[in-house]
């Protein structure tokens, strides 16, 4: 049974075919999408309703992506470790606030350039998602210390941060991830 699909940069696609993958491997583990345009929120949430056991999603890029299928994910993949749902320029606070109630063992958030988000998300990552190594935030630049903070007290085992391009934060937010992430390699 197939348990990993690598599909990235396949701009011909539609939903039909994750659809039928959907519907035909209820074990897949991984999926990624990244960079391909054509898939809908459709595809997304038949992902999340036929394949409980996923624990990896890349959907980078995927421009047609509402909060829709990022919230049925989360709900209907609780094993979810690993998301990169970065330059999905439709989504809101509602789809990461969901992951951080619904994914509680996620290792990897990345949401490079979903400038719609706030620091409601992460702060709701940062309470829900204890396990955390791993956060890409680069290009979020409404977000502020507080996020950042959140983070620092919440996810004692964070590993890799990225906040490029976060241009509201300062001082504050370094100094509290240095003191709260000993296990930090990289800001």
């Amino acid at each position: 049974s197939l348990a990993s699909l690598n599909v990235r940069y396949c701009e011909n696609l539609t939903d039909d075919s994750i659809k039928a993958v959907a519907a035909g491997c209820p074990s897949l583990a991984s999926l990624d999408v990244g960079d391909s345009g054509n898939l809908t929120d459709e595809s997304i949430k038949a992902v999340a309703a036929g394949c409980p056991s996923l624990a990896s999603l890349h959907v980078e890029d995927c421009e047609n992506l509402t909060d829709e299928s990022i919230k049925a994910d989360a709900a209907g993949c609780p094993s979810l470790a690993t998301l990169d749902v970065s330059s999905c320029e439709n989504l809101t606070d509602d789809s990461i606030k969901a992951v951080a109630a619904g994914c509680p063992s996620l290792a990897s958030l990345h949401v490079e350039d979903c400038e719609n988000l706030t620091d409601d998300s992460i702060k709701a990552v940062a309470a829900g998602c204890p396990s955390l190594a791993t956060l890409d935030v680069s290009s979020c630049e409404n977000l502020t210390d507080d996020s950042i903070k959140a983070v620092a007290a919440g996810c004692p085992s964070l590993a890799s941060l990225d906040v490029f391009i976060c241009e509201n934060l300062t001082d504050d937010s370094i100094k509290a991830v240095a003191a709260g992430c000993p296990s930090l390699t990289s800001l």
